[in-house]
């Protein structure tokens, strides 16, 4: 039964991995501000994301509409106040795709609305939160979390890096470490997948 969790995660992965590809492989738009600060939070609307970690002191997201709901108009705002921004992604479709760069050394603070959340080896707190759809948190050295919880209120619970394979209904997880960092996912109905950092 294990087995047949682990090939459902394998194959997720790799369906996250060629969602977001394509995405990459053509822009829309982009836009992008210097953000030398800690604290970034994230208001997503509908649509698949990649947030990773960039090469500069930047968040800069790059997307592709799809059938945005409000053409003509950019569907991503950055805000950037002191050591804290705010990106706020509105009015996009299923078809949504974006990537999303942000420094290296962040905290994450994401509520996205639905679809698809696939989150980088970033060096930070995490709390990430959506109604429906799939989350894949890189987890490269479970060491460096000091608290980690995770549940998904309908679907499956995969957390390899910290050996913990759960589905069904009402899933949780916890798990307590003597790393500095948190990381907290909330789904409603969906899978949620910790994932060795080197997997995607």
């Amino acid at each position: 039964m294990r087995g047949a969790y682990t090939m459902k995660a394998v194959l997720l992965v790799l369906l996250l991995t060629v969602t977001f590809a394509a995405a990459r492989g053509a822009s829309d738009g982009a836009v992008q501000k210097p953000f030398e600060g800690r604290e970034i939070r994230m208001d997503l609307s509908v649509g698949d994301y990649d947030v990773v970690p960039g090469h500069s002191d930047q968040i800069r997201a790059t997307w592709v509409t799809g059938t945005a709901t409000q053409p003509g108009t950019a569907p991503v705002v950055i805000e950037v106040n002191g050591s804290s921004a705010h990106v706020i992604v509105s009015g996009t479709s299923h078809n949504f795709h974006a990537t999303i760069e942000v420094p290296k050394s962040v905290d994450l603070q994401v509520h996205q609305e639905s679809g698809g959340l696939r989150i980088g080896e970033i060096d930070g707190n995490k709390d990430l939160e959506s109604s429906s759809g799939h989350i894949v948190v890189q987890v490269a050295n479970p060491d460096r979390y000091g608290h980690v919880e995770a549940t998904v209120q309908a679907g499956n619970l995969f957390a390899t890096p910290f050996e913990h394979v759960k589905s069904g209904l009402a899933r949780s997880f916890k798990w307590d470490g003597k790393g500095k960092f948190q990381l907290r996912v909330r789904l409603g109905a969906g899978d949620i997948n910790f994932v060795p950092g080197d997997d995607i």
